[in-house]
């Protein structure tokens, strides 16, 4: 499966000098944990609100004074739409990082998978190959003679 079935997603942006106060504030107005950081409009890094927490928060009350900049995960690294959800893990794990910034083919921002996303959709998938299996098992019993779970009807003498 393609990462581009995660583009589309709410992107929301901050500048690098922002105060954590205003990156704060995005992150309630768009309800979202993970804001892109930019700079003149290129991306630059992640800020989550994690990070607010732990490395601002944490050390003093005032976000106001504090810029993005500052605690910001530095580490941004992108991947295009047409990568596959095993490509971007690899990538996750060889990199170790949780986020990938998804870009288009003009090198614009499409779209982010996280590795909770990944999992998640992993789990689907395998939810549906399991039912998928257990199909398949009742058909070879039909096929073979094994007796089923389900009773078998005849239904040659009902005419």
């Amino acid at each position: 499966m393609e990462l581009s079935e995660f583009c589309g997603r709410n992107i929301v942006t901050v500048d690098i000098d922002e105060t954590l106060h205003q990156a704060a504030t995005h992150m309630r107005d768009f309800c979202v944990g993970c804001l892109v950081v930019t700079t003149d409009s290129r991306p630059v890094g992640f800020v989550t609100d994690r990070d607010i927490v732990t490395k601002a928060l944490a050390e003093s009350a005032d976000l106001s004074g504090q810029r993005v900049g500052a605690v910001m995960s530095p580490h941004l690294l992108t991947v295009s739409r047409g990568a596959t959800m095993q490509q971007a893990m690899k990538l996750m794990r060889d990199h170790q990082v949780r986020r990938l910034l998804i870009m288009d083919d003009g090198l614009r921002m499409c779209g982010f998978v996280t590795a909770d996303d990944l999992i998640t959709k992993i789990r689907e998938r395998s939810d549906e190959v399991s039912s998928q299996l257990g199909l398949l098992a009742e058909l070879i019993k039909l096929q073979t003679g094994t007796p089923s779970r389900h009773r078998s009807h005849d239904f040659t003498q009902m005419a």
